[in-house]
């Protein structure tokens, strides 16, 4: 008699007949050169789109980073090296952050010695290890996972590798003007990504939405780029129609939010890096016109530190804290008040912006 497999043995026999297939992708980005490798299955669309960004030839020299995503079809199959990691060391929970707090997911942190243990529970395990510049991600049935929560592994992978060599991730939105950088931060719902569109529309140049990077330049905290995907609400699509002639990306599960790229909208405005000129701090008023309030540097880093900072590593936090410190020293910030009148944004910030190209 033949027995036909069910759906979950033909997904599960599937993973196992494509364990033997390995996809390799070299990177470059802003000098860290890095690999990806994904066993068992492919790399997502959003992966894809960072990796058109910063892909490369060979890399002849040895790694910044290295990682390898692998398929897996149970959490039984996580190896016991990685267990025991976890079983060496006291758990804690992560701060949510990102995509991690969208997709409100479960996630615990275990620090074994220099390595990183990321559990995403049901999802998978991630190990990242700082000093040998090298992360393993397990993921459970990643063909079935939604695609930012397949790009998650690798971005967290990513960032953490990153922060080893000098790039400090945070949350906010980074543009340019005069080739000075725009750093807006600070708590969610306070008008960001409303800020940002006004001034992508007045001619302002895109580094990054969501997630720059900051890096000490040996003179000054610099923005570089990093993902081109905007994150939108749907009332901030009511507040500019042209965002109504693209195609958004489909909204994931539980997401209050729409995406698109800024290639679709804003063709050309894509700017690598520059030198951080000013920092915002929006808050949204009821009055009609904006107005800019000066900050207290202790207030400033306040405010900045729960953006970026992660304690995994006494060593890394010290030296994003220095990162941090420097930034706000050498950076006028402000918080702005952001009226109704959302168009007249670029004409308070640029001449802010002409002085600083000036001196």
């Amino acid at each position: 008699m033949i027995r036909w497999l069910t759906a979950k043995e033909e997904r599960d026999r599937m993973i196992v007949q494509n364990t033997d297939m390995r996809i390799e992708h070299t990177l470059s980005i802003h000098g860290m050169s890095s690999k990806l490798t994904t066993i068992g299955f492919d790399i997502t669309q959003e992966i894809d789109h960072l990796l058109e960004k910063f892909s490369c030839s060979a890399i002849s020299t040895s790694l910044d980073a290295d990682i390898t995503l692998q398929a897996i079809s149970h959490l039984e199959d996580v190896p016991e090296w990685v267990l025991a990691a976890k079983r060496n060391v006291i758990s804690r929970q992560a701060r949510q952050m990102g995509v991690v707090k969208r997709l409100k997911l479960n996630m615990s942190l275990f620090q074994d010695h220099d390595r990183l243990v990321v559990d995403l529970h049901e999802h998978g395990v991630l190990v990242i290890n700082w000093p040998e510049g090298t992360a393993h991600g397990y993921l459970v049935r990643p063909d079935l996972m939604e695609d930012r929560l397949q790009s998650t592994f690798y971005h967290m992978s990513l960032s953490e590798l990153m922060r080893w060599k000098g790039f400090f991730i945070i949350h906010g939105v980074a543009l340019e003007r005069y080739g000075k950088g725009v750093l807006i931060t600070g708590r969610p719902n306070r008008g960001k990504t409303t800020a940002e569109l006004s001034l992508l529309r007045a001619g302002y140049g895109f580094i990054s939405d969501d997630f720059p990077f900051l890096r000490d330049n040996g003179h000054r905290v610099e923005l570089l780029a990093f993902q081109d995907w905007v994150d939108v609400r749907e009332k901030s699509v009511g507040f500019f129609p042209e965002l109504q002639t693209i195609e958004l990306a489909p909204r994931y599960e539980g997401a209050k939010k729409d995406s698109f790229s800024v290639h679709d909208l804003y063709p050309g405005s894509q700017v690598e890096s520059c030198e951080t000129a000013l920092i915002l701090f929006p808050q949204v008023v009821e009055g009609r016109d904006s107005y800019l309030e000066p900050m207290p540097k202790h207030q400033v880093l306040k405010e900045l530190l729960p953006q970026g900072l992660q304690v995994h590593s006494s060593e890394l936090a010290k030296q994003e804290f220095q990162l941090y410190t420097q930034l706000v020293k050498q950076t006028p910030c402000y918080r702005l008040h952001f009226g109704q009148n959302r168009w007249d944004l670029s004409k308070l910030l640029d001449p802010l912006l002409e002085h600083f190209v000036r001196v």
